[in-house]
């Protein structure tokens, strides 16, 4: 069983049906787990500098973007969110 703690700005930025695919994504490993994380720190920055909840549609879009570019090196990105920060929610 796998368990992901949701940050609060996840939460703020992505509605619950984007979060639900993200659990769908996780635990059926369609997708691998740092391209899921990418896509969800691409998703909340959209979310901020867009001031809305993305959606299940356009995290999906993202996903696909990333998962085409999964061929290139992921060295030197930073991810958004630290995994020490503190999250609620979980899958």
């Amino acid at each position: 069983m796998f368990f992901r703690l949701f940050h609060d700005l996840e939460r703020r930025y992505l509605k619950t049906e984007t979060l639900g695919l993200v659990c769908h994504y996780l635990e059926t490993e369609e997708y691998p787990p740092h391209v899921i994380e990418r896509a969800l720190d691409e998703s909340v920055q959209l979310g901020c500098k867009g001031r809305l909840q993305v959606g299940p549609d356009l995290f999906g879009i993202v996903l696909e973007a990333l998962w085409e570019e999964a061929g290139l090196p992921l060295a030197g990105r930073e991810w958004a969110f630290p995994a020490e920060q503190s999250a609620r929610w979980t899958c």
